[in-house]
């Protein structure tokens, strides 16, 4: 009888991290009050991947949202062996006081 194809099982490459696997701090480095208005904020994000697997080799993005502000603001930075590029000082505005922090919405690769 004929023999069965042969196939060869290559390992399968690093999958996408799940949303779960990033921890992002807002760093607030300048905040701008006006009396009786809003505040502006310039934050820059610090994004830690905390999953336990190798990060793909390929780029991939994250998308996050950060609230605290008066409305949730959307960002996303890409991820290129193990380096984010992030942006630096972006603004928000919010109310006096808030606390900005970081929800990471979804993975793209």
């Amino acid at each position: 009888r004929a023999g069965a194809p042969r196939t060869t099982l290559a390992p399968l490459p690093p999958k996408i991290p799940t949303p779960f696997e990033f921890a992002v701090a807002v760093n607030v480095t300048e905040q701008t009050c006006v009396p009786e208005g809003p505040c502006t904020y310039k934050y820059t994000i610090d994004p830690k991947y905390i999953g336990l697997h190798p990060l793909p080799e390929t780029p991939f993005k994250v998308f996050y949202e950060v609230v605290g502000g008066n409305a949730p603001q959307k960002g996303e930075f890409t991820v290129e062996k193990d380096q984010a590029q992030i942006l630096q000082d972006v603004v928000l505005q919010g109310p006096p006081g808030a606390q900005l922090k970081a929800n990471v919405m979804s993975v793209a690769g």
